[in-house]
């Protein structure tokens, strides 16, 4: 899943230290950069204390000297926001029960962190910086600053591997100058950022890792590890879910509100204390190292254009089953949700939605807040399986080049009605 929370003041301080109190190695401790404005800061490495602290405030990286925003140091300013990447809590149990030295634990790390730095860049092609221009003013494509720091406990102390992926109000433009960002769609793009990171999670812990996994509701586990167990690592999702029960709403508002009413204040303890409680606790659930490691290697053979045109079939038939407009969001949000298990990644999927909008499927109403609208052209519920022709084209096509319609990536999708 992925949150969204505004960050400002001192609070910049609290990735420093919990890191630092949770975590062991140097690398951890510091972060490290994540978006293309940090090649223009000339940002290289792990986050330093200093660099970071100088961003968050809106001065120059090497030199508080230098104002990259106008507000830069001022008490009032929004310093950033939090933006956090979760992986299920399968992956998490998982991770928290192998050794330290397990090659499979090093590789679903940096899966993980693929998955977030591809959800970052999706995240960039839709943030924009506000100027000032004679006359009024105009929107400039953003370069995003963020500093990344990666936990591996939820704040009761179960297995949660997450990362913070701060992105500080400060980009850069294509012309070199830098000003804050317009926070907006971040909000927006929540959602289909966070199912986005899901798909390429997923497909990289069945490419790298060989695991079999399943779709529960908009996400995905590992199968092989217990529900039970789960449930028994989910302390803090319990305590919401009690809270949300108790005062009968369950909205992502209540949600939200529900979150910060129960934190209580996070008891720190070392990650070996830590890991060894955990690994004790696996063993009830015959999670041991030997037994996860067999649910690796896994030899998924799967059709890609079949699998592609599943995924058409299920976004059509949810879509039809709407019966309302829908936008562009919900395409790619649910494209994204039923590219899990497939095999398909964030680049496809993107891929998958941008084709179905201008496949046959669907009419184009108008333009609304800068979404696009569009209903289903067809008069009855789609039938599965589909029977969709996809055609995977080496490279990108244009209508004039190739039949059927246009689709980045190179798919064009000529669906049969």
């Amino acid at each position: 899943m992925l949150t969204v929370s505004a960050v400002s003041g001192g609070k910049w301080t609290y990735y420093l230290k919990i890191a630092k109190e949770e975590l062991l190695s140097k690398e951890e401790i510091e972060g490290y950069w994540l978006g293309k404005g940090v090649e223009t800061l000339n940002l290289k490495g792990n986050i330093k204390q200093q660099q970071f602290k100088n961003l968050f405030e809106g001065f120059a990286p090497y030199s508080r000297q230098t104002k990259l925003v106008q507000n830069a140091g001022g008490e009032n300013r929004q310093g950033g926001w939090d933006l956090t990447f979760s992986a299920p809590k399968s992956v998490s149990i998982f991770y928290s029960q192998m050794s330290d030295k397990s090659l499979e634990k090093r590789l679903l790390y940096e899966i993980h962190h693929v998955a977030v730095e591809k959800g970052i860049d999706f995240l960039s092609e839709h943030i924009f910086t506000r100027r000032s221009i004679p006359g009024g003013t105009r929107d400039d494509k953003a370069d995003l600053v963020v500093g990344a720091f990666t936990h591996r406990t939820s704040r009761l102390n179960d297995p949660m591997l997450h990362t913070h992926a701060l992105v500080i109000n400060l980009c850069c433009r294509p012309d070199g100058t830098t000003g804050t960002i317009n926070s907006r769609q971040l909000y927006i793009l929540q959602k289909e950022a966070g199912t986005l990171y899901r798909a390429e999670l997923a497909a990289g812990l069945e490419r790298m890792l060989g695991v079999t996994l399943y779709r529960k509701g908009s996400w995905f586990e590992i199968k092989g590890i217990p529900e039970e167990a789960i449930n028994h690592f989910s302390k803090r999702r319990n305590e919401i879910e009690a809270r949300l029960d108790k005062v009968g709403f369950h909205s992502a508002q209540a949600k939200e509100y529900a979150n910060f009413n129960t934190r209580k204040a996070k008891v720190y303890r070392t990650r070996k204390e830590l890991q060894l409680d955990w690994q004790e606790e696996g063993q009830a659930f015959g999670l041991s190292e030997k037994y996860l490691l067999n649910l690796c290697g896994q030899k998924i053979e799967r059709d890609e254009t079949e699998q592609i045109q599943m995924v058409v079939g299920e976004v059509s038939k949810r879509l039809f089953d709407l019966n309302r407009p829908f936008s562009d969001r919900d395409v790619l949000r649910i494209v994204a949700e039923e590219s899990q298990c497939r095999g398909i990644g964030m680049n496809k999927a993107q891929s998958i939605a941008k084709a179905y909008l201008v496949s046959d499927d669907v009419i184009h109403l108008k333009t609304f807040q800068k979404s696009q609208l569009y209903t289903s052209n067809r008069e009855e519920p789609v039938e599965m399986p589909r029977e969709s022709k996809i055609i995977i084209l080496p490279s990108t096509k244009t209508l004039a080049q190739a039949p059927g319609r246009e689709l980045d990536e190179g798919i064009i999708l000529q669906i049969a009605r």
